[in-house]
Order: C-alpha cells, then structure tokens, then sequence
C-alpha cells in the first residue's frame, strides 16, 4: 500500500496522507516527479513502459509518486535509482518546473549524466526497454503517439525547453 503525503492547491504540505488507488478529496493533491536525464551531446535518457501499465508500451522520462515522508528531491533521486540504477545525488539534480494537473503537482527535474545505456537497470513491472534520443528524436515520438503526450506537455512547460 502507498502512501503519500497531501499538498494544498498552492503546493504546501498538509499533515495528511493519501493512499494509492483511492480518490483524493478536492483541493488535495500528491505528488508526483519528472527526471529528464540528458547528457553532454543534449540526448535524453527515455524508457519504454510496461504493457500491462496505464500508456503501456509508451516511451516516457523517469518518474513516480513521492511517498509519505520523502521531500521531492528525495523522490526523484529514489525513482531514478529504482527505474534506471542511477544514481544521483541532490547537487546532480536541477528543479526546472512545478505543474499542477488534476490531483496532482508535477516537480521536474534535469539530471544532467553522461550515461551508459548499458548501465541503466531497468525496473521489472515498470519498463521493458531505454534508449537515448534527441530533442528532434523525441518531438517524432510525440508525433507518432508513441510517447506518453502528457509528460511532453509538462516538459513544453518549463525552462529547459521554452
């Protein structure tokens, strides 16, 4: 069971959880993180997701749910451990956004690494494959439907790509 801590519609904590799976009352939020790996050639670390999860078979950034307890930093650099085996650490990561949609705040951040495709450990369950694209690469996936259309949105949104 999952669970997060809630936000008020201006982004502050609120001493109460939320669980997974069940509905938010209104005006509550959780949330979420973006991390947009991106190496010194400008290519972007994208994984494909499971087929058996929401947008299955879509290509997206790292990300998930902040747990209960963990500040937004601290999300991000255990979902980009857990969804790819890199790790980072606060000084690594760069906050270039916050979005509100629906339930939920969306923090975004650029993990700027020189990575290896052949260190990235893929987390079972979530992804199933990883490649490295460039702006161009990824604005063709958006295109094609092939990336999960929400999270570009989001990205178009902050000043890494205004």
């Amino acid at each position: 069971m999952e669970k997060w801590d809630l936000y008020d519609q201006n982004g502050n904590k609120l001493n109460e959880i939320g669980i997974r799976g069940q509905p938010l009352q209104e005006g509550k939020y959780h949330l979420v993180v973006e991390i947009w790996t991106i190496n010194d050639e400008n290519e972007i670390l994208i994984t494909q997701r499971d087929k058996n999860k929401p947008f299955g078979l879509l290509w997206e950034c790292t990300g998930g749910s902040v747990i209960a307890g963990e500040s937004s930093i601290e999300g991000a650099i255990r979902e980009l451990y857990e969804e790819t085996g890199l790790k980072a650490n606060k000084n690594d990561l760069e906050k270039v956004g916050r979005t509100f949609m629906d339930q939920t705040i969306y923090d975004i951040y650029v993990y700027r690494h020189n990575f290896d495709l052949a260190d990235v450990c893929l987390q079972e369950g979530e992804t199933i494959a990883v490649q490295k694209v460039t702006k161009e690469e990824l604005l063709e996936l958006v295109s094609q439907g092939q990336f999960v259309l929400r999270a570009w949105e989001r990205l178009k949104k902050t000043k890494l790509f205004k």
